[in-house]
C-alpha cells in the first residue's frame, strides 16, 4: 500500500522536500508544503499518480485544512489530520515561537 505523510511550513517545496520510504512491502510518502491548497493538490496527485490510498496531514492543516484535502480528493481515499490535545497547547505554542524566531 502507497500512503503519505504531509506536513506544511513557510518554506518547503514538494519536488524538493520530499522523500519515500519502503517498509514492509508498503511505501510512505513524505512532502512538505507551503499551503494547505498546495496539500489539496498534492493529495489529489499522489491518489490519482502514485495510487496512494491514505493521506495524513500534520497538525499545521487542521481540521478545516483536512476538509479540504478531503474535498480535494472527493472523498475518494482517506485522509487524517494530527490533533495536538489542548494540554499541549502551550508548549505546541512555545515551539512555534522558537521556530519563528531562527
Amino acid at each position: 500500500m502507497v500512503w503519505a505523510f504531509i506536513f506544511v511550513n513557510d518554506r518547503p517545496c514538494p519536488e524538493v522536500f520530499h522523500t519515500v520510504l519502503e517498509h514492509d512491502g508498503g511505501t510512505l510518502l513524505v512532502y512538505g508544503v507551503n499551503t494547505v491548497e498546495e496539500g489539496g493538490i498534492l493529495s489529489r496527485k499522489l491518489m490519482e499518480e502514485e495510487n496512494c490510498k491514505l493521506i495524513e496531514l500534520c497538525g499545521g492543516f487542521g481540521a478545516d485544512g483536512a476538509r479540504q484535502v478531503i474535498k480535494a480528493v472527493g472523498g475518494a481515499i482517506t485522509v487524517g489530520h494530527i490533533e495536538y490535545l489542548p494540554e499541549t497547547q502551550e508548549a505546541l505554542d512555545r515551539l512555534r515561537e522558537e521556530a519563528a524566531g531562527q
